[in-house]
This record gives C-alpha cells, sequence and structure tokens, in this order.
C-alpha cells in the first residue's frame, strides 16, 4: 500500500473524529507523503518517533496499535497472563501522562492489572516494578534523551529488560495484524477495579535498596559539593534522595527541576552533549562544586563533568564506565566469579582494568536490553557492572535496564573517595592511562532525516560490508567483524561469532583498536564507534583523523 492510499484509508474511516479529518484535510502532498511514506517502527527501543498525525508518527492511533499487538502478544504466549499485572511509567513529555493513561484504560478494561504512580516513573523504576511484583511485563511512556518533538513506547518482559530480538519479532508480528478500524475504536474508560496505585513509599524503598550497593558510606563528605539537574526529567526526587540521605551536599538546578513539558530551560537533553550543562557549570562555578551530574528525562543516563584547574570537563561515557570498573574492583570485598557486561561498541579500556583483577569481561550487543538478558539467563552470582558507551550504568541488580540513580550514587562515592586521595577523576584517568596505554573514543553520528534515510543508511554500511579493507591510514586491519553474517573475517579465513544478527561491522586493527558501523536503534542516525589505542594522546588524535578522513571518504562517496 502506497503512501496515498494508507491515507485515504485514514482519512475516510468511519471512526476518525473531526479534529483529526481536519488536520488531514489540511495536509500537503509533502506533509503527507512524509507522515505515511513509512509506518512508525518498533525496533530496538521499542517505538520511538516524532509526535504527529500518521501512520509514520507516534500518536494515540499508532499507539493503539501497540496496546493491541502487546495484548495478543500476551494472550497468546503466556497462559494465566490474567493472572499478573503490568506496570505503565511515563516521563514529562507532552502527551506522555496521556499516553500512558490511555494505555491504562486499554489494558484495565480487558481485565490486565495495571501499577501506575500518580508521579512520572523513571526508566530503571519500571523494572524494578516488574521485578518486585513479579509481573507480566511493562510500559513507559518516553523518548528517553531524544528532542522535545519525539515521544516513545518502550516495552518490557516478566524479566525486567526491554523485550529481546525474538519476543520483539513476535510483537511485530502481532502489530501487523491490527487493522485500522481497530486503531481508530472509541477509547475505553480505565477499570479502577483492576488500576493499583504504586504510593510514594513504593518509589522511596527502591531508593533506599540502592543506598545498600554503596561501598564507602561513612567517607567525610564536608567539603566536597555536587551539582545536580535533571534537564526537567523523572530523575529529580530519586537522586535528591539517594544523595541526600547519603549525606551529600547537594545543589539542585531550580530552573531545570519542573516537569515542563516544553524543556523550555535545556538546550538538549542528552546527558553526552556538553550543551545540557550550560545552567548546570554556572551553578557549580558560583559555589566551586566538585562535580557536575545531569540525567536525561527517563533517567536511565547519566553524565558527569569534573571540575579542573578551574573549568568543568565533561567525561565521555567509556570514560565514566572505565573509571567505575576500576573504583568498584579496587574496593568490593568479593571478586570471586565476578562478572562485567558491556558491548561491543565500548572502549577496551574496561576489559583492560578488570583483567588485572581476573574479573571477566562479557561483550554483547549494542542496547542494554542484552545486558538486562545476560542477568536474567544466567543469574551470576556476583554481577559487578553492566555499562555502555552511551552514559548507560548499572551498579546492583535491582533492576534490568540502566539506571542513572543508582549511578549518580556510586560515580559521587567514586568522585569523593579519590578526592581524600588528592586526587580529580581526571587524575584517575591519565594514571590508567599510564598503565593500560592511552585509549581515545569517539562516537560520530551522522543523520538521515526523512523518508529515504534508513535506506542510505542501509546502502552506506552495504557498501563498506562489501569493500575488501586490509589498512587505514597506514594501520594494518587484521579483523572484519561481520555481525550480519555472524563471522570474524580475517586474511585466511572466518570465524563464526556467538552474538544475535546485528546490522553491525567492525574493523579491528593489530593493537585492538577498532572502527564499528551501526544504524542507530533509537534515531535516524548511523552511529561510527571509534575505539584508539595508542601510547600517548598526540599520537592516539593522529590515528582518530585518519580513521575519521576514509570513513567520511566512504560516506560522501
Amino acid at each position: 500500500m502506497n503512501y496515498k492510499e494508507k491515507y485515504n484509508d485514514w482519512l475516510n474511516n468511519k471512526n476518525i473524529s473531526k479534529e483529526i479529518k481536519q488536520i488531514l484535510n489540511d495536509m500537503d502532498e509533502d506533509e503527507i507523503r512524509e507522515a505515511f511514506s513509512n509506518d512508525l517502527e518498533f525496533n530496538t527501543a521499542g517505538a520511538r518517533g516524532i509526535m504527529g498525525i500518521g501512520s509514520g508518527y507516534l500518536n494515540e492511533f499508532t499507539i493503539r496499535k501497540i496496546n493491541y499487538g502487546l495484548y495478543n502478544y500476551f494472550s497468546k504466549y503466556y497462559p494465566g497472563y490474567l493472572d499478573k499485572g503490568i506496570v505503565i511509567g511515563y516521563d514529562n513529555r507532552n502527551n506522555s501522562k496521556e499516553f500512558a493513561n490511555m494505555c491504562a484504560a486499554f489494558f484495565t478494561s480487558r481485565g490486565i492489572k495495571v501499577y501506575m504512580s500518580l508521579d512520572l516513573m523513571p526508566t530503571p523504576l519500571v523494572s524494578h516494578t516488574i521485578l518486585n511484583k513479579n509481573l507480566l511485563g511493562g510500559i513507559n511512556i518516553t523518548a528517553s534523551h531524544n528532542p522535545k518533538e519525539y515521544n516513545g513506547y518502550k516495552v518490557y518482559n516478566s524479566y525486567g529488560y526491554q523485550f529481546s530480538l525474538s519476543e520483539a519479532n513476535l510483537l511485530i508480528d502481532e502489530m501487523s495484524k491490527i487493522s485500522i478500524d481497530l486503531m481508530f475504536e472509541k477509547k475505553e474508560k480505565i477499570n479502577h477495579e483492576n488500576l493499583i496505585i504504586l504510593k510514594e513509599e513504593f518509589a522511596n524503598s527502591y531508593f533506599e535498596k540502592i543506598k545498600a550497593s554503596r561501598l564507602n558510606p561513612s567517607l567525610d563528605k564536608e567539603d566536597f559539593k555536587i551539582v545536580y539537574t535533571p534537564l526537567h526529567g523523572s530523575g529529580l526526587k530519586g537522586v535528591r534522595h539517594v544523595l541526600e540521605t547519603s549525606g551529600y551536599n547537594l545543589s539542585v538546578v531550580k530552573e531545570q527541576s519542573t516537569y515542563d513539558k516544553e524543556f523550555v530551560n535545556t538546550s538538549s537533553l542528552n546527558p553526552e552533549d556538553l550543551n545540557a550543562y550550560d545552567m548546570a557549570i554556572n551553578l557549580a562555578k558560583s559555589i566551586d562544586a566538585d562535580i557536575v551530574l545531569a540525567t536525561d528525562p527517563d533517567a536511565d543516563r547519566i553524565g558527569v563533568c569534573i571540575k579542573k584547574e578551574g573549568d568543568y570537563h565533561l567525561l565521555n561515557g567509556n570514560e565514566i564506565g572505565s573509571l567505575l570498573i576500576y573504583y568498584l574492583l579496587t574496593n568490593k570485598k568479593d571478586l570471586k566469579d565476578g562478572k562485567i557486561i558491556t558491548t561491543i561498541v565500548t572502549s577496551t579500556l574496561g576489559e583492560k582494568i578488570a583483567d588485572d583483577f581476573n574479573v571477566e569481561t562479557i561483550y554483547t550487543l549494542t542496547g542494554f536490553k542484552f545486558i538486562g538478558e545476560l542477568m536474567s539467563k544466567n543469574k551470576f552470582k556476583n554481577f559487578i557492572l553492566g555499562y555502555e558507551e552511551s552514559n548507560g550504568y548499572l551498579v546492583n541488580d535491582l533492576a534490568r535496564d540502566k539506571d542513572a540513580i543508582s549511578a549518580s550514587l556510586m560515580i559521587s562515592e567514586m568522585a569523593l573517595f579519590f578526592k581524600l586521595k588528592g586526587l580529580d577523576l581526571i587524575d584517575v584517568l591519565e594514571s590508567l592511562y599510564e598503565r593500560y596505554g592511552y585509549h581515545l573514543n569517539l562516537t560520530k553520528a551522522y543523520t538521515f532525516e526523512g523518508n529515504n534515510g534508513l535506506i542510505k543508511m542501509n546502502q552506506i554500511i552495504t557498501k563498506l560490508r562489501n569493500l575488501d579493507i586490509h589498512e587505514i591510514g597506514g594501520y594494518k586491519v587484521v579483523f572484519k567483524e561481520d555481525y550480519l553474517t555472524s563471522r570474524r573475517y580475517s586474511k585466511e579465513n572466518y570465524k563464526p561469532l556467538d552474538l544475535p544478527i546485528s546490522n553491525v561491522l567492525k574493523l579491528i586493527f593489530e593493537d585492538k583498536s577498532y572502527i564499528a558501523i551501526r544504524p542507530s536503534g533509537t534515531e535516524p542516525k548511523l552511529k561510527v564507534y571509534y575505539n584508539i589505542i595508542e601510547d600517548n594522546k598526540k599520537n592516539a588524535s593522529s590515528k582518530l583523523e585518519a580513521f575519521k578522513s576514509y570513513i567520511d571518504k566512504v560516506l560522501n562517496n
């Protein structure tokens, strides 16, 4: 069905409201093409897209399609599904609460118990609730760190992590069977007999459990100051609770502490982006704070800036992960059978540190659900850390998704621990580079908007996949890992890769430097990951420029 046919199906549906019909009638040809050429996709992080009217946008009708698919999935694959409930959370974005209430009405009216909070619900708390209440699964209405025009629908299974590849495919199959008439059905009302409100005490009990993860709770905090911004999002109460009740001197950016739907005081919602810290750094300078923390709107990602020589420097996700590994392994009493889980596009520095402590590093595909899946399937006796380069960390087993609230407490304790030894976290990083080699990591994203964006991204990665690459900038490529074919190629032969199929290509060099390329699962972007290993920063920067120049040339030709 082409975009015009889909448009007419919406326009002429008998159940469509006058308001929606008017919006459709007012669309010009380009707007119709943009809204209906591609349907909203359910991918590695659920469904996420720009809000608007049309089959390609996130709206009450496309959400209803997911609801139907999810309900049919539960009823088909989970005998006794009515005996367990689901949890539904939401962030502060436009329509988040309305979409969440719509989902609650849909499921409660069909006999499924729904657990909801009257307040915003951080992503890690959604995951924890599933585990704590032994639920069927969960939904979180959020677009994480995406711009304000976006919203999303994250789906969790009964193990507390986002749907696996196989589960997502089954859900997508059920969604494909949903007719447009069902999408435009009259909305249900919440059946309050099946609605359970999670009180504030439940969230607070989770925050108290987080505090049990502390390694050095009695450190002297008198001369240590923290500035924190929730970027208008759901992390505010949790981060304040774990830090203030642990005795930290915490200052919160007031202008970014309201649940503002338009994020009016924030230029970026991504803790990886220095622009997100403008107000926080100004506050930090005024009080001479030691560190600055920021969490994204659904409080699964966290970033940190470190005071150094009168200014504040943003650490990247790989640097934070490597520092956490070093701090955890030097302070935990029991490392026997310890496990660290990370992804194939994360820095190799963390593994080198872990090796020194005889702690195993396990690699999996990009996306925290793969980390959660490994935790659930293996039931590790001594899980130490799960982390990914995009500022996601899990420092305990209370959830199966990344948790910025837990991480805020561990990062603060780590920074204080080293300050009392006369070091800041940049000093610690430098000492790790001296021991393990200088590691320079960069993620560069190429944006491909519009209907042909996905096609262009796939064409580029296919082109790279088919090139016979033996060296780049004078540096020898020794392996090519193609996760689409599940093979690791060398000059002589190939070996199988023991991970699920994924559209990722990785070029590995003699010194274990690498370039990895993959399309983002949450944004219209092609991501290129550079992991550079050298003996000093100058040589690492030179190598990085050679690698970037090669990739840019391929992408622009």
